[in-house]
């Protein structure tokens, strides 16, 4: 999607659209916030607010620089954090990791230490330790390389809690599992996303016009494969239509091309 300048005074944060291959055809992970969360019972894909200490791990980068991912957001500096939140805030969530150990070329993560993993998270989400901690204790590299930016939502000025969002997308890895973190989410489903859109349509799930969006936007690709293919082309960006934002900054037009 084309993008709109951020308003300083808004938070950044980073959300990771998380799929995965099925026979009968590819599911995107959505997750259900609590009653007591800034969203409240809306179902919603992994994300958060950008940390300060994110600036700390682009050294675990196993792709980008923080100048190429700056350009590729269209930002001045800094864009490389962008892509650490969304994968910090996936394991924080849902306990899936895009990170390989160091000395290793494949995704595959160790059985006994994605469960050493989940023991951590535990002290990642409650500040008692740092993702900087995290990756040095574990001699992990991020996996930069497979999580693609995707778009740029900004939620207007009549919500009560505005964010300026960069969306990302990626296949979750094999060897790792979903379990949800109770702090913020009620439940986490794998789900195909004309599937999520129907439920909508029905009024049983509760859903704002980005996940809308994005889940009308990755519903007809044959397979993960092709959809990824072709956000890595900048097939996916959409002209941005005039007039006020609803809920965020992108109307959907009913095409990508």
């Amino acid at each position: 999607m084309n993008q709109v300048s951020s308003e300083v005074s808004i938070p950044t944060a980073s959300t990771l659209v998380l799929l995965r291959d099925n026979p009968e055809g590819y599911e995107v992970l959505l997750l259900k916030r609590t009653k007591q969360s800034t969203f409240p019972n809306l179902y919603v894909f992994p994300g958060g607010k950008v940390d300060p200490d994110d600036a700390n791990c682009e050294k675990f980068s196993d792709s980008l620089t923080d100048r190429e991912a700056s350009d590729i957001l269209d930002v001045k500096q800094n864009g490389l954090r962008y892509w650490i939140a969304a994968i910090r805030e996936c394991f924080e969530e849902c306990g899936v990791l895009f990170a390989r150990k160091s000395e290793t070329l494949t995704g595959e993560l160790d059985p006994k230490l994605i469960d050493e993993l989940k023991h951590v998270r535990d002290s990642l989400c409650t500040a008692k330790t740092t993702f900087q901690s995290l990756l040095e204790e574990f001699s992990l590299q991020l996996m930069v390389s497979k999580v693609h930016y995707l778009s740029h939502w900004i939620t207007p000025k009549v919500m009560p809690a505005r964010f300026d969002t960069r969306f990302f997308i990626g296949v979750m890895t094999n060897g790792q599992g979903i379990d949800v973190h109770s702090s913020e989410l009620v439940s986490g489903e794998w789900v195909r996303p004309k599937i999520a859109l129907h439920r909508h349509a029905k009024k049983t799930w509760n859903m704002i016009l980005p996940t809308i969006t994005t889940l009308r936007m990755i519903s007809s690709f044959e397979n993960t494969a092709t959809l990824i293919d072709y956000v890595k082309r900048g097939y996916h960006k959409i002209p941005v239509l005039s007039g006020l934002p609803i809920q965020g900054m992108q109307p959907y037009v009913n095409r990508w091309r």
